[in-house]
């Protein structure tokens, strides 16, 4: 029943007005602050995230707090350090839907970039979490979720 669902859902959108990209994804000049493109494995254009980014890590006390009150924090180092990127996504086609809902489903790590407008990117291994369709009748599909790093993260800077 989920398969003649599928051919019913909208894909291919054009997400902006300008600079094409690739074959069926466009972003426009008139960049918003958050929206990015997010790629898996490296070459595969998924879509286009409206995004909002999060850094985690706890501080490193480095004094007793019963001998000195005042609390002192190691400089440079953070425990337990994340990435989570979470929102909204406008699917290019049915092979990217399926691929990150696959991921999402059994928790497989993949590669996926974030590329904003800027030229600033983050690539990582990521797993899909909390996903949610949204597939109003006669108009796109998109669906919210996070993506939440597993190792190190690679950050292309625009400075």
């Amino acid at each position: 029943m989920i398969e003649s669902l599928i051919g019913e859902l909208y894909f291919n959108v054009e997400l902006y007005d300008s600079i094409e990209l690739g074959t069926a994804i466009r972003i426009g000049e008139h960049y918003n602050g958050s929206s990015c493109i997010i790629k898996r494995n490296g070459t595969q254009i998924i879509g286009q995230l409206e995004a909002n980014i999060s850094f985690s890590g706890s501080l490193i006390q480095l004094n007793n707090p019963s001998v000195d009150q005042w609390v002192r924090y190691l400089n440079n180092e953070l425990v337990g350090r994340q990435l989570q990127i979470s929102g909204s996504i406008i699917y290019t086609n049915e092979d990217a839907y399926h691929a990150v809902r696959g991921d999402a489903q059994f928790g497989i790590k993949s590669q996926y970039t974030m590329d904003y407008p800027s030229g600033e990117e983050f690539t990582a291994s990521f797993i899909p979490t909390n996903l949610s369709d949204s597939a109003p009748i006669g108009s796109k599909l998109t669906s919210s979720f996070s993506l939440v790093s597993s190792g190190a993260v690679a950050h292309i800077s625009i400075e």
